[in-house]
């Protein structure tokens, strides 16, 4: 198969790492892959040897609007058509102008489609990645599929007419699949759970520390090293961490906590940082690149990897978090908030799962897995037995080929 995927950004840009992940286990299974981002904003890569052609077009942009004029003047009637049903359509104007502002890249795709003889187009995101794939599928007359992945599950963009269309859509939660049908109306039979899957480390355990046994801390008063690898956006709930950090040390925990991300929020975290005297035990150090936090977490430079998300109106909450599968798969405890699919990762035995928003139970949480060496262990087991199950990106990966394929 001859393959066209309709990201977001990628590889453009550091966001999206677990399309890289996935796609460099897919790419190798297939005939050839086309990559096109939707909107790269930047010309510098945030991924290197991507395993595939890489079409960068502007969102708006003379190379974008040439080809788009070439498909209307090849298919004037199906263009004018694929227009029209998007305007037709019973969804938010909000998502409406969204879609019309990415029209002239989804028939310049429709162009890259038929040049490149792509047999199947593919988005990451329901939100305007698939209305480029729908775009250029319906006029390139080939089919298209999508992963939803958390707020685009409830964007309401076109979902349901992209639904009805699509060869299938994909959800990475059984939660996400629920609700997307819930909103749609659309067919069972089309809506497919495929986790996202993460590369297994050849070890569930991080390396021995010199004089430590697994799971112990140093008897030399080490303070628990604490990772959250989120953006700084509001769903990932980085205000509800700091709470509980301020409160773990009250209890007297040492610890030292690493912030790996960037955002909006930057400036008001740093603010809440300095407000709750936390300077000298969290560190804020901007986007890490992947490979190179993932080693991080796989050399054991962290005992405990953490997600504070919460939940909130219009589909602001976590999806499965990548980033907290790696750390299971490293064999690095984790600790999470119940926050949208999360529950579907980290239930109790894989890692310890409290309430949103609640900072005394997080900080009780991240103080238990740092006095029981014990817990740890367990934890950590249970973790790497579920992650090799459900989440290794072989096996996903195999699940979203063979629907592709069977289209």
């Amino acid at each position: 198969m001859r393959l066209g995927l309709v990201s977001a950004k990628y590889p453009f840009g550091p966001k999206e790492p677990y399309l890289d992940t996935e796609l460099r286990a897919l790419a190798p299974r297939l005939d050839s892959v086309t990559v096109i981002p939707t909107s790269p904003t930047t010309s510098q890569r945030g991924f290197a040897d991507v395993p595939g052609d890489v079409v960068r077009l502007p969102l708006a942009g003379f190379s974008t609007f040439a080809l788009a004029a070439r498909t209307f003047a090849r298919r004037p009637l199906r263009t004018l058509g694929t227009i029209s049903a998007l305007l037709r359509e019973r969804y938010p104007w909000r998502a409406k102008l969204k879609n019309l502002a990415v029209v002239p890249k989804g028939l310049a795709v429709a162009e890259v489609a038929r040049a490149r003889r792509l047999e199947h187009l593919h988005a990451y995101w329901l939100s305007t990645p698939a209305t480029v794939a729908w775009i250029a599928a319906r006029i390139a007359g080939i089919p298209f599929s999508a992963t939803a992945h958390r707020w685009d599950v409830y964007e309401d963009n076109l979902s349901a007419r992209k639904l009805r269309d699509a060869a299938f859509v994909r959800t990475i939660s059984e939660r996400g699949r629920r609700d997307l049908l819930a909103r749609t109306g659309g067919d069972p039979n089309k809506v497919s759970v495929v986790r996202l899957g993460v590369a297994l480390p050849p070890t569930g355990r991080v390396p021995v520390v010199a004089g430590d046994s697994w799971g112990r801390l140093p008897d030399d008063g080490r303070p628990l090293r604490i990772l959250c690898a989120a953006a700084l956006v509001p769903v990932k709930g980085h205000a509800v961490l700091l709470a509980a950090l301020a409160l773990l040390r009250d209890r007297g925990v040492a610890f030292a906590c690493t912030l790996a991300g960037d955002g909006p929020q930057r400036a008001g975290i740093a603010a809440a940082i300095a407000a709750n005297a936390l300077g000298d035990a969290v560190r804020l150090v901007g986007n890490v690149p992947h490979d190179e936090l993932l080693a991080q977490v796989q050399r054991g430079d962290f005992d405990v990897s953490v997600i504070a998300s919460v939940e909130g109106a219009g589909g602001l909450m976590e999806g499965v978090p990548v980033a907290l599968i790696e750390a299971m798969a490293a064999g690095t405890v984790v600790v999470a908030t119940d926050s949208g699919s999360v529950g579907e990762l980290v239930d109790g035995t894989t890692g310890l799962l409290v309430p949103h928003s609640d900072p005394a139970a997080l900080a009780g949480a991240l103080a238990r897995v740092g006095r029981d060496p014990a817990l740890r262990d367990q934890l950590r087991d249970a973790a790497r037995a579920r992650v090799e199950r459900d989440f290794d990106v072989a096996r996903t990966t195999e699940r979203l080929r063979a629907l592709l394929v069977t289209v």
